[in-house]
């Protein structure tokens, strides 16, 4: 009897070593559970699952392994469980939250399973991690929604069917608005019925291309509206697969407005060609290498160079030896800075093999994102016009001369009326102030300076109509400085022109500003004239006397000068005056004026 006893245990132990082994073994966290509740057993994944020691588990509360929160709830379902014990597979049962040691949570699956022992009835609880599970079906539901919400925003019509079918199983709210029906009459149509494809053969044969291309293409197939609207479309058809069924996708894109577009172009193409070969001037265009890809008829007309002779630089014979370096520089500036450029160049002629001169003018075209993607071109015949420029040469230059003797007798003559002025100080010094006969004097004496100027400026070739304002002050300045004793007057000018009729207005206010600095200072005068941006000048006369009187208001001086200054600088030149004290000592007035020309 001892013997079969011993037998009886060695037996139960290799069946309890077998147990062990088995729910170590199992891929789930194993727990069994007295009919109290109490933990009687854990396998190694239980102890990973929640962090505890083996010791810490074994006779506690189930609920050890649960949030608080389900604590109350788990203890009925518990109860009910011993109860009615039953088989409660994994996937099918309840879904909880397990609680680690570290006060972590993450959510579990638990299956339960009755085991009738000797000491009573045990409960086998499976558990299962969960978590990534979870991260998965989420990631696949925004997945979804995120599909869904660009299917239904989608500014493409898109049709799913059902491969098997043919027929439509959804709609995208652009297709029932590019179609005119609603999606309750889409749904179970087939493509030809809705005017897609032109009959059920062909629909047939498109589902055929699909399933051995996985993709089929349509352009250019006319769509009708319920409306009866007439649109040209494109569809791509994709056959692929999703969770392990067969779908077909077709986008549908209403191109009509680029079939618009395109015929458009061409015709816009066709009238080009039109102009561009019935105008004189050559017309050409080019890439942005520099290589010709159309010509009009005219230049292989007068050079006798084809379309593929001249992308091929062929060309280069019939350009003046004298001409080229100007001409290439200007054509490499303009493809290197994307700026349009113009030069002058002679063409030899096939007919006669005479040259004849050329203006050619290039203009870069952009595309929407600012990058140059060709070049248009006019060479126009300019023979005539430098011809006519040669005959007008030789009469400027005889009338510069005639100019240059008028300017020389007009100087002498106002010198000769500043004199005879000045004589009369004596004179007429009843009745005329002797201050103002000499500003008179002094201001006949600023204009011929100017005259002489324009004098010089004839005889160098020079534009009559326009002077140089630092020129202008440099021949002025002797003058000035004859009538300031031994005072300095100090010039800084930046170079800069102005209309003749603006240019005597200039200098008769200069003079008339370093007169009243003169007259009012003791020291130096300054007189600079700065180029500002936007071709506007600056000129600021300032001394070291007492300054403007405090409320000085110019519009209310009874000053002859003043009055001279507001005239000339306000009307004359189109300026702004600025009259201000300096901070060491002394005036300044500041006038801005716009360099207009007035030819």
């Amino acid at each position: 009897m001892l013997t079969e006893r011993k037998q009886s245990e060695e037996s139960l132990r290799k069946s309890e070593l077998k147990f062990r082994a088995l729910i170590e073994a199992t891929p789930d966290a194993i727990l069994i559970v007295d009919e109290q509740g109490r933990i009687v057993l854990v396998n190694e994944l239980t102890i990973k699952l929640f962090g505890y020691e083996r010791t810490e588990l074994m006779g506690q509360s189930l609920t050890l392994l649960l949030p608080e929160r389900f604590h109350k709830t788990h203890h009925s379902h518990f109860l009910g469980f011993v109860e009615a014990p039953r088989n409660r597979a994994m996937g099918g049962g309840l879904e909880l939250w397990g609680r680690h040691k570290d006060g972590g949570e993450f959510p579990i699956e638990v299956s339960l399973s009755p085991l009738e022992t000797e000491q009573g009835t045990l409960i086998f609880s499976s558990i299962r991690d969960i978590t990534e599970r979870k991260r998965t079906e989420k990631t696949t539901q925004l997945s979804e929604i995120r599909y869904r919400r660009l299917f239904e925003a989608a500014k493409d019509g898109v049709l799913l069917l059902d491969p098997e079918t043919r027929k439509i199983t959804d709609a995208n709210p652009f297709m029932t608005t590019l179609l005119g029906y609603p999606h309750s009459q889409l749904v179970g149509k087939e493509l030809f019925e809705i005017g897609l494809l032109k009959d059920e053969l062909a629909s047939q044969e498109m589902f055929e291309k699909l399933k051995d291309k996985l993709q089929v293409r349509y352009e250019d197939l006319p769509l009708e509206s319920q409306e009866g609207k007439r649109q040209e479309v494109e569809v791509v058809a994709n056959l692929y697969d999703e969770n392990g069924h067969a779908v077909i996708q077709c986008n549908i894109r209403d191109i009509t407005e680029r079939k618009r577009a395109e015929e458009e172009l061409h015709a816009s193409e066709g009238r080009f060609r039109v102009l561009a070969e019935s105008v004189p001037p050559f017309i050409w265009i080019s890439n942005t290498e520099g290589v010709v890809e159309y010509i009009n008829p005219q230049w292989t007309e007068y050079t006798g160079l084809s379309l593929a002779q001249t992308s091929t630089h062929q060309d280069e014979s019939v350009y003046h030896s004298d001409d080229k370096v100007s001409m290439y520089a200007a054509w490499n500036k303009a493809l290197q800075t994307s700026t349009p450029y113009s030069v002058e160049v002679r063409i030899r002629s096939a007919h006669d093999g005479g040259f004849r001169w050329f203006l050619t003018r290039g203009i870069p075209q952009y595309d929407r994102a600012g990058t140059v993607i060709r070049w248009f071109g006019v060479t126009t015949d300019i023979e005539d016009q430098k011809q006519a420029q040669a005959r007008s040469a030789d009469r400027n230059t005889l009338l510069q001369r005639a100019v240059a003797e008028s300017h020389h007798r007009i100087k002498n003559n106002l010198q000769v009326l500043s004199a005879l002025v000045e004589l009369q100080v004596p004179l007429q010094g009843d009745t005329v102030p002797v201050s103002e006969l000499k500003r008179i004097g002094q201001h006949i004496r600023t204009l011929a300076a100017l005259h002489d100027l324009l004098t010089i400026d004839s005889k160098t070739g020079v534009d009559l109509d326009t002077v140089s304002l630092r020129a202008a002050l440099e021949k002025l300045a002797p003058i000035l400085q004859a009538t300031s004793g031994k005072r300095k007057i100090l010039i800084q000018a930046d170079e800069m022109v102005i209309s003749l009729k603006q240019g005597g207005s200039f200098t008769l206010l200069v003079n008339e500003l370093v007169s009243n600095a003169l007259k009012h200072g003791k020291g130096e005068v300054q007189v600079t004239l700065t180029l500002l941006p936007g071709n506007t000048a600056q000129l600021e006369v300032c001394d070291d006397g007492p300054g403007f009187p405090p409320g000085f208001d110019p519009q209310k001086s009874a000053n002859t000068g003043i009055e001279l200054i507001e005239s000339m600088g306000r009307w004359d030149l189109r300026g702004e005056i600025l009259y201000q004290n300096r901070p060491t000592g002394g005036a300044c007035v500041i006038i801005t004026f716009p360099l207009v020309v007035e030819l």
